[in-house]
């Protein structure tokens, strides 16, 4: 199989949730079929929105809206995958090999060809598309928020110094990017999105420090509930995705030393103990167990809960697609690697058995 580049610019819309049209929304959901009961429903939620301004004691009349949906409501988030459905559908060109992947008002545009050259031209190739989606959509894009990364582990290859014009606009190449939360890098290793963790953790112990010295004679309980929301919470974000478990090929110990260390610094931080008490009995103290523990524990409820909702059928189907489109015929699975979701849940396998 030949050498693939693949560059992904993450887009950003503007006032995402002030620009929703109601009228637009309700004929995107009437084209996908959606029950009349349902629709009856959304409809008298939009409804009767009203918005008043007040500047100290000065106060507007109420006035009718028929743009914006509630941002407050859990129901808002899933009101505006419709409303961006058009732009999903549209867009993901298997000819052009782009894929979008959207929540909210960030939307990523995945693609991948032998030269950089190409991907940039389909890049801004698809941007024009968006523009014009855009104008149908009263959606506006923040040129500033735009970032484009490429991914390859050897860059000897390939041209990583070209960039891409956007409507004129030139947008420069990032060596990491944030996507959901998540820190990603050119060559998809986790060092910095665990330098990333490290840092917001340094900032969470200052916050806890703040806490546990203002609470008079704060109990174990408290501590330990500080510590689960404000430490553990940070280190086992998104943990399916980035984590690999002892045994199975990916795993690093590298990883699991720099995890337990931020561990034991949390640990230290909300049970005054002395310098030489080892880890082991900071755990037995607080009554917890190591991380690395956890996030096994987290990552085969994460498997279980994918093949009850039989959500990781999608991955394999679009695997099978890519198998008899995108590499050769002859002997093409002895040629493809497994990912690493597919090596956990073998290893969840093995340890059942």
């Amino acid at each position: 199989m030949s050498r693939r580049v693949v560059l992904l610019l993450s887009l950003n819309e503007k006032n995402a949730f002030d620009n929703v049209t109601h009228s637009r929304l309700l004929h995107n959901m009437k084209k996908r079929k959606v029950s009349r009961l349902l629709l009856k429903f959304v409809k008298n939620f939009l409804k009767d929105q009203c918005i008043m301004i007040i500047i100290n004691d000065y106060m507007t009349m109420k006035c009718s809206m028929n743009i914006n949906i509630l941002q407050s409501s859990s129901l808002s988030l899933i009101l505006y995958l419709f409303y961006n459905v058009n732009l999903l559908e549209a867009y993901n060109d298997i000819k052009l090999r782009t894929s979008f992947i959207n929540f909210m008002n960030d939307i990523n545009i995945l693609t991948y060809k032998e030269f950089t050259k190409c991907n940039c031209k389909v890049l801004s190739e698809i941007y024009n598309r968006c523009e014009q989606w855009s104008k149908t959509h009263d959606i506006k894009f923040l040129m500033t928020k735009h970032k484009l990364i490429h991914f390859i582990k050897t860059s000897k290859w390939f041209n990583m110094k070209v960039d891409v014009k956007l409507m004129k606009h030139q947008i420069d190449l990032k060596s990491d990017i944030r996507i959901l939360r998540i820190q990603l890098n050119f060559k998809l290793r986790w060092v910095i999105y665990m330098l990333h963790v490290e840092a917001k953790l340094v900032i969470k112990q200052k916050i806890m420090q703040t806490i546990i010295e203002s609470t008079w004679d704060s109990s174990m309980m408290m501590n330990k509930q500080i510590y689960f929301v404000m430490t553990r919470s940070l280190l086992s974000h998104e943990v399916i995705i980035w984590y690999t478990s002892q045994k199975v090929k990916d795993h690093r110990k590298s990883l699991n030393v720099k995890l337990r260390s931020m561990q034991e610094r949390a640990l230290r931080q909300i049970i005054n103990v002395y310098r030489a008490t080892s880890t082991k009995i900071l755990q037995m103290k607080i009554n917890t167990t190591s991380i690395d523990i956890h996030l096994w524990k987290l990552i085969q409820r994460s498997i279980i809960n994918m093949n009850f909702w039989k959500s990781d059928e999608v991955i394999k189907t679009a695997m099978h697609w890519i198998c008899n489109n995108l590499t050769s015929k002859k002997d093409w699975k002895s040629k493809l690697h497994k990912t690493s979701l597919q090596l956990k849940q073998k290893w969840m396998k093995e340890t059942l058995e």
